[in-house]
């Protein structure tokens, strides 16, 4: 049988999510924002803006209300623009609330039927009268970050996906300011304190603070045992994760709620239902493209695992391969399989380009330092699989693409970097989890890699393996069925549609040879 032949579910999967897309929609995606809830002028605040306009080149906005500042720098995807800040007014016509935004909500569509909504950054005041700030965000299903400043009730509230996929910083200052961004240079440009004032933001945690308890609190009155009883008092659910980078305090100020409650009930014998989750994945982030979609192909694990999904469901792409050390005939033959709807590029890089890519990094992208004991003074700029991704992603904007769908996650989750699967997560998953980089460390680290460098070139990236449902259906995995082979779900995935891999390698898609 044809190695692509039964394609059937895939296509279901597909047609699953296009029934509902025969009107126009306009989607947000990619951004930046800048917040804060002080008096600021334009100058300033775009010479705080100089990275993060990158981001969003099609359009730079900005509200200033009640003594607050809300800016947003937008990256137009499809249908009309859709500028933001977003903003609820009352019958007098003073602003209610207002929102910004960054990234997809997948389920928009779903969440308030029957509504004048075309777009899922659209839905979002509607749905947080509706439900409220805690309940809005627990139904949310996408990769995002999201500020929203109501003026009524005088609350900031502020949160972004179960992985952090789309970042935010926040920062407390002298005299009450406050502010929250995107990325940490737009708060050092407005004079915060990098080493003492900034903080990145918990994925899959909602923040919420009253105007008088940001404005009363004096940050730089505390001393630093103070600092340090807020990152060990950690709330239960991050509760391994605190460190010296203050990962998952609580913050007397802020009330904090989860936005997802994973279930660790391990009882699954077949990787079938991790299979159509990661299809019905990556079917929700290729509706409505209006610009070339592209990713990376390897010989691994997880790229092929992507570029496998995007075959069987006929979605157009294109796959970029830098052949360093790579097993380029297993690439070949995973491009030459019946159906793909692939455009190839192999792209190789020379030291001298290598060393160009490295210096761009360093001059426009967004700089971040990797937080964990093994890349101590380690970071983007330094990062090998960060100078490839600057030759791939722009190879996919010569072709017209602003999107590129990522495999990272897939080490995090499905092996923890493993490449012996008997070393698996344990019989009592609540024993160990969330294990170290499900969240933070390697997760985050390659997470902000992959946002810096797409952002520093007006690109979004999504992430199936990340999707909420995907890491769900793997929780619930039985012990053994982990434990059996390397990455289990995908290792079945690959073999049932008779594509090539080779069993239990474990390589970088960007092993790239100088």
């Amino acid at each position: 049988m044809s190695s692509l032949c039964r394609w059937r579910p895939s296509v279901f999967v597909w047609l699953i999510f296009c029934i509902t897309c025969l009107h126009e929609i306009a989607l947000i995606s990619a951004c930046s924002f800048i917040v804060g809830n002080f008096e600021t002028d334009v100058a300033s605040l775009e010479a705080a803006n100089t990275l993060s306009r990158l981001r969003g080149p099609d359009l730079t906005n900005t509200v200033f209300h009640d003594g607050w500042f809300l800016l947003h720098n937008l990256l137009w995807m499809t249908g009309s623009l859709v500028a933001q800040p977003l903003v609820a007014t009352g019958a007098d016509g003073r602003v209610e609330m207002a929102v910004v935004f960054n990234g997809e909500i997948y389920n928009w569509r779903s969440l308030l039927p029957g509504q004048n909504i075309s777009s899922d950054g659209q839905v979002l005041l509607p749905a947080y009268k509706k439900w409220g700030a805690a309940n809005m965000a627990n139904k949310l299903d996408g990769e995002f970050a999201i500020v929203i400043v109501d003026f009524l009730t005088e609350t900031v509230a502020f949160l972004t996906d179960p992985f952090g996929t789309k970042p935010i910083f926040f920062a407390f200052g002298t005299l009450g300011r406050f502010a929250v961004a995107t990325y940490r240079s737009a708060l050092t440009g407005l004079g915060f304190d990098a080493s003492v004032d900034i903080f990145m933001a918990d994925p899959n945690t909602l923040f919420v603070a009253s105007f008088e308890e940001l404005k009363r609190w004096n940050w730089r009155s505390m001393q630093k045992n103070s600092l340090q009883g807020l990152c060990s008092s950690a709330w239960n659910g991050h509760r391994r994760n605190c460190s010296v980078y203050c990962d998952c305090a609580v913050w007397p100020f802020f009330r904090q709620f989860p936005l997802f409650n994973w279930n660790l009930t391990q009882f699954k014998e077949s990787t079938s239902d991790w299979q159509f989750a990661f299809e019905k994945a990556i079917a929700k982030r290729t509706l409505d493209l209006n610009w070339q979609l592209c990713t990376g192909l390897s010989h691994g694990y997880d790229s092929g695992g992507v570029h496998l999904a995007l075959a069987l469901q006929y979605v157009p792409h294109h796959t970029f391969t830098i052949p360093g050390s790579e097993n380029v005939t297993v690439i070949r033959q995973r491009l030459k399989l019946h159906g793909s709807s692939s455009t190839e590029h192999f792209i190789p890089m020379d030291e001298f380009e290598y060393s160009r890519n490295q210096v761009w990094i360093s001059q426009w992208a967004e700089p971040f330092t990797y937080n964990e004991h093994r890349f101590s003074n380690y970071g983007v700029v330094l990062d090998q699989a960060a100078v490839a991704l600057v030759k791939i992603f722009r190879s996919c904007k010569e072709q017209g693409g602003r999107i590129f769908m990522s495999g990272a996650g897939g080490d995090e989750i499905l092996s923890q970097y493993k490449t012996d699967p008997s070393e698996m997560l344990p019989d009592d998953l609540s024993s160990v989890f969330p294990w170290p980089d499900f969240y933070f460390a390697r997760q985050r680290n390659f997470l902000m890699k992959e946002e810096t460098i797409a952002g520093a070139l007006g690109m979004e990236t999504r992430y199936p393996f990340l999707d909420r449902s995907v890491v769900q259906e793997f929780l619930w995995l039985s012990p053994a069925v982990k434990r059996s082979l390397y990455k289990r779900p995908l290792h079945d995935f690959m073999l049932q549609h008779g594509y090539p891999f080779k069993r239990g390698d474990k390589t970088g898609f960007v092993n790239v040879k100088r």
